[in-house]
């Protein structure tokens, strides 16, 4: 079988027998999930997503690894043939040393990073929170010097990043988002919203406004599609349609890499694929004990808190109900919270709020926690960056926040002690919440605390997954039940069982 990439889109397939082209339909394919509760005789999609192109004989190009991968497993002979335009000469990777990037240190590891770069057009950082994910995206700037894009979705975060580039004497840094428009810089950092372009319903309501964000959607747009070299921060959710109109319609560079600390999760099987057809494969992934050891992250201790013992775990209330009843409602759960907060008072505590109404809960428990503070998404912009600034000096020792504070943003400091409220049933989502214990502190180590809820059939499904998240990743875990503590290895090997005491 032959494969020719004659653009940076497409990987055309040549001379694919009839044996062949069944385990290609297959392998690039993905069921959905709930795909029996589709009707499929009142539409003509069958509920399978499917990423090779029978008719045109195509793959997008990122998948090449994992065409590769197919190749070699079912012991299929394949010729690659690059048929695109020979590109600028590569830069010499051995120039990325230690002291590559302005008032830094580089480790070994990061180094490797960038290299990596210089050997893969395409592919996905998988590194870890802590790891110095920035500093790696940092280096490839410079180590390319060409003209970049890097995405984000949230402000903070977008402020973070062009504030790193410069204290790597990278200063020709332009933004792209809420209204600000860069001058010509060669680095332009901006977040996916910008990017889209505003629909007819918002021209309707708000005509003025419209205008104004049109135009500056395809003033991003024309920036994208100029661009050599594009970076993609928190990865794993470039999955939607925003991120396919990127990918589909506005970048036409060699060069785009992901940067995740979570980029597959087993319960995403589409969003895998989705994934993997946008930004390719994992080319480079840090070990979460290697960073221990060198100091770039610290170990946690977890504890589970049992909630509702006298309650029934087989009681169905849906999920919307039995959170607000048992969570966002709930001055019982408040005080609970907040006791824990109580037990730590010169700790530097963090709360994320993850449940349907971060607002209530939140601001329920910044009433109940003295002292404490809470932002979120409609917090000022001035007054979310305050409290942030106030929780890293310490002058506010009980920070609560909403999705804002849950994955992407650098606490300068780190945490003492992280409590998690809510959380889902994503492993992958769960690391991400479970990364802002991981910064260096003071202390070396922090604490984690959850909650498992024995009075409804939801709650406690999610909180068996966050333990069973937990002690995947290798961390000591305690669940605490009202008259036991156990081991949360030996409570998830037991198969939930409690035992006697």
């Amino acid at each position: 079988m032959l494969a020719r990439i004659i653009d940076n889109d497409w990987i055309y397939l040549d001379q694919v027998t009839i044996g062949v082209e069944p385990k290609l339909v297959e392998y690039f394919s993905v069921r959905h999930p709930r795909m029996r509760f589709i009707d499929t005789t009142q539409q003509a999609w069958d509920g399978v997503y499917r990423k090779y192109d029978v008719k045109r004989q195509r793959l997008a190009r990122p998948l090449l690894d994992e065409l590769i991968q197919l190749c070699q497993t079912q012991q299929i002979p394949l010729q690659l043939l690059d048929e695109r335009p020979i590109a600028d000469a590569l830069p010499d990777p051995s120039i990325v040393g230690p002291d590559f990037l302005a008032g830094i240190t580089l480790e070994q590891y990061q180094i490797d990073a960038i290299k990596t770069a210089c050997e893969r057009e395409v592919g996905i950082f998988n590194v870890q929170t802590g790891g110095g994910k920035t500093e790696i995206m940092a280096g490839i700037t410079k180590l390319f010097g060409c003209t970049t894009v890097i995405i984000a979705e949230q402000r903070i975060v977008i402020e973070q990043i062009k504030e790193r580039l410069q204290l790597r004497d990278l200063f020709d840094v332009g933004l792209f988002y809420g209204g600000e428009t860069p001058t010509g810089q060669k680095i332009v950092v901006g977040s996916i919203q910008s990017l889209s372009t505003p629909s007819e319903s918002y021209k309707v309501k708000k005509p003025q406004e419209f205008a104004i964000r049109l135009k500056h959607a395809r003033e991003f747009q024309a920036i994208v599609k100029k661009a050599e070299l594009l970076l993609v921060d928190e990865a794993d959710k470039a999955t939607n349609k925003q991120y396919r109109s990127l990918f589909k319609f506005f970048f036409d560079g060699r060069r785009k890499y992901g940067f995740s600390a979570t980029p597959f999760d087993v319960k995403r099987p589409v969003q895998n694929l989705i994934l993997k057809e946008h930004m390719g494969s994992i080319i480079f992934q840090t070990d979460r004990k290697e960073l221990e050891r060198l100091g770039r992250i610290i170990p946690v201790r977890f504890y589970m808190m049992v909630v509702g013992e006298d309650g029934s775990k087989t009681d169905k209330t849906v999920f919307d109900v039995a959170e607000r009843e048992q969570m966002i409602d709930n001055s019982d759960f408040h005080d609970k919270v907040a006791k824990i907060v109580e037990a730590f008072p010169d700790d530097a505590t963090l709360i994320l709020v993850d449940t349907l109404n971060v607002e209530d809960l939140g601001k329920a428990l910044e009433k109940r926690i003295a002292g404490s503070q809470f932002i979120y998404g409609k917090t000022p912009q001035g007054t979310r960056n305050k409290a942030l600034r106030a929780f890293e000096k310490r002058e506010i020792k009980c920070l609560i926040g909403g999705k804002i504070l849950k994955r992407g943003l650098d606490l300068k400091g780190g945490v003492d002690n992280l409590i998690i409220c809510g959380g889902g049933n994503l492993w992958s989502d769960y690391e991400q919440k479970i990364g802002r214990a991981l910064r260096v502190n003071a202390k070396k180590w922090s604490r984690v605390f959850s909650f498992m809820f024995l009075n409804n059939h939801y709650l406690y499904k999610h909180g068996r997954e966050q333990l069973k998240a937990i002690v995947d990743m290798g961390y000591p875990a305690k669940v605490i039940f009202s008259d036991v503590t156990v081991d949360g290895a030996q409570l998830v090997a037991s198969r939930f069982r409690k035992p006697k005491k």
